[in-house]
């Protein structure tokens, strides 16, 4: 019987770009891992917020929950164009819980950017896509309570945009469900 034998060329391979290469992808994964738990601490000031368009007179925030354990702008994004058919995410600022996107990084879609009406309040009373600010926070708070620095770095982003919009106020501030006229 027979014995099988790699190739001295193939041994050669794996001993040094196989196992180098195998490393190198898991240390970049890690790595990436470990930046995703590590909250963002990022300071949030308005210069950084100001749209490319005017401003237009916002009246509301509207806060959200993705509904999803792990998620990022782009994924809503991907899905509110393929499922809802809408030109992209509904939703003005996402914030992140670390999975799938930064712990409390906070990002601002086009809808802000070009000051688009929001495409996420939904029910008759049509100010709250067309006045509200919809901030979305990752995650499935009905399962789950969301993170404390998620909340905080949420309150922080309210507060920049409360402080620097004349028209809102922390008493405009409401979740989802308590949209008026929501079905």
């Amino acid at each position: 019987m027979r014995s099988f034998r790699f190739s001295r060329s193939l041994i050669f391979y794996i001993k040094f770009v196989g196992v180098p290469l195998v490393v190198i992808i898991s240390c970049i994964l890690g790595l990436w891992l470990w930046q995703q738990k590590k909250p963002d601490t990022t300071p949030i000031e308005w210069q950084q917020l100001i749209p490319q368009k005017e401003l237009r007179q916002w009246k509301h925030i509207v806060m959200h929950h993705s509904n999803s354990v792990r998620g990022s702008t782009a994924g809503i994004d991907k899905y509110h164009r393929e499922h809802n058919k809408w030109d992209g995410i509904g939703y003005h600022f996402v914030v992140g819980n670390g999975r799938g996107m930064r712990k409390g990084r906070i990002e601002y879609t086009f809808r802000w950017d070009l000051q688009r009406e929001g495409a996420h309040a939904g029910g008759k009373d049509k100010s709250y896509n067309e006045l509200g600010i919809g901030i979305c926070l990752i995650g499935n708070f009905e399962d789950n309570h969301p993170d404390p620095f998620q909340i905080q770095r949420s309150a922080t982003l309210c507060a920049c945009l409360i402080e620097s919009l004349p028209e809102l106020d922390v008493e405009h501030i409401i979740g989802h469900d308590d949209v008026p006229g929501k079905e």
